[in-house]
């Protein structure tokens, strides 16, 4: 596995994230720069300190809510 790229939903209701592929260790994030996943209202917002790496609909103990996913910068 490599870097989160998407969130998504597919077709048959299922979450859908994409992630680049590992080729290497420079492809995982070092620990305090790995993405985090934030449940949002609307497009999300902009976060000091914190890329927006991308967001959507995905599937969270069961009810489809938009999640976006930072990175430190």
């Amino acid at each position: 596995m490599g870097k989160l790229i998407n969130i998504g939903v597919i077709d048959t209701n299922q979450n859908l994230l994409t992630f680049t592929v590992f080729s290497g260790p420079e492809d995982i994030p070092a620990a305090g720069r790995r993405c985090t996943l934030e449940i949002v209202a609307g497009h999300p917002a902009e976060k000091v300190g914190f890329g927006l790496v991308c967001f959507g609909p995905i599937f969270v103990a069961g009810e489809l809510k938009s999640v976006a996913a930072y990175r430190p910068d």
